[in-house]
Order: structure tokens, then C-alpha cells, then sequence
């Protein structure tokens, strides 16, 4: 378990020499040639989400001194423990293609 240190921030948002979490796998993908992303977060978690990243990194370009490539789009589920199958099945309105998770 990671307490005491995801009591007030998403494991995603976790900073690992000096980015969160996340930034490490966009940067991943962008270089993987993809050009849109979903992020399921909680509900709760959304708007914490968005406003960490946007005050802590406000130009941040990700990956380096050139704009990201890359299109991330949050998507807010129920605050209920789901679990992978059931987080997709809650956003599968929004694939419209193949994807990875």
C-alpha cells in the first residue's frame, strides 16, 4: 500500500523525479505515434486532476521544449470501486477505434 502518500493525491499524480506519475507513460505514447488519450479518473479525482497539473505545470509542454502532439482527454467515472472491465464498459460510448490500456 502506498499511505500514507495517496491520502491527498491520485497514485497518478505521484511525483517520481520531479513529473508525475502519468507524464512517463504520455510521454510513451506521444513517441508510440499516438494521438489521443483518455484518462479515466474518479469522479472525485477529476477536477483535482486537471488542476494540479494546470497550477503545477501551467507550460509545461511534457515532452521537452516542443509542443505535445498529444490530445488528453479526462474522463470522470463513478466513485466506486470498478475495476478495469467495468471502468471501459462505463466510457465505451467514447471508443470509437482500437485502444490499449
Amino acid at each position: 500500500r502506498m499511505n500514507p502518500l495517496v491520502d491527498n493525491v491520485p497514485k497518478s499524480l505521484l511525483e517520481v523525479a520531479n513529473r508525475p506519475l502519468i507524464f512517463y507513460q504520455l510521454m510513451l505514447l506521444e513517441k508510440s505515434g499516438a494521438k489521443n488519450v483518455f484518462v479515466v479518473v474518479k469522479e472525485l479525482e477529476e477536477s483535482q486532476f486537471v488542476d494540479y497539473i494546470t497550477k503545477r505545470y501551467p507550460h509545461d509542454t511534457i515532452f521537452g521544449d516542443s509542443p505535445s502532439k498529444l490530445h488528453v482527454e479526462v474522463l470522470p467515472i463513478p466513485n466506486s470501486s470498478l475495476g478495469t472491465a467495468d471502468s471501459l464498459r462505463t466510457v465505451s460510448g467514447r471508443l470509437t477505434r482500437d485502444f490499449v490500456v
